[in-house]
């Protein structure tokens, strides 16, 4: 369950997701007509979503793939999350963990670890699971290759 805020008039409801999609075009979240109508939302909207229940047999979030870091043109500016990204500090983008999870990122090409927070969506280019800011990169020895297989698994959800 999700709760999506209109950031336009503060009207809140709340949603069940039953389905995954891959973002695109700034798009994170598909609604109902229903759940649009009581959003009082016509076409695309930018809107707040907090999770309020992880399902059942999902606390327990694994995910192996290729991470990639980001920073240079985004530092300073807001992130989907609604902070301010500082490519110095210990932040990643994913594409669907709720904004303030903290998880684990482990290289395992040499096994060294950081743990992030999720402040941003992305990586948007094929077969990357997760950006980390230049710091969390250079702390797991991807920054050379600008990317690295990686497992990432969720230590604390953000509520």
């Amino acid at each position: 369950m999700v709760e999506v805020i209109n950031l336009k008039n503060n009207k809140k409801v709340e949603v069940k997701i039953n389905d995954r999609l891959l973002p695109k075009g700034g798009v994170i979240i598909h609604l109902s007509e229903k759940a649009a109508e009581l959003l009082d939302i016509k076409g695309k909207e930018k809107v707040k979503i907090i999770v309020k229940k992880i399902p059942e047999g999902k606390e327990n979030f694994i995910q192996r793939g290729y991470a990639s870091w980001y920073g240079g043109k985004f530092q300073g500016r807001k992130t989907a999350c609604g902070i301010i990204f500082d490519t110095y500090k210990y932040y990643a983008a994913h594409k669907t963990l709720p904004c303030g999870t903290i998880v684990r990122v482990k290289n395992l090409e040499n096994n060294k670890s950081v743990e992030v927070k999720i402040v941003d969506r992305g990586p948007f280019k094929k077969n990357r699971i997760i950006d980390l800011s230049y710091k969390s990169a250079k702390e797991i020895g991807i920054i050379k290759d600008g990317v690295g297989l990686v497992e990432i698994e969720v230590v604390k959800w953000p509520y």
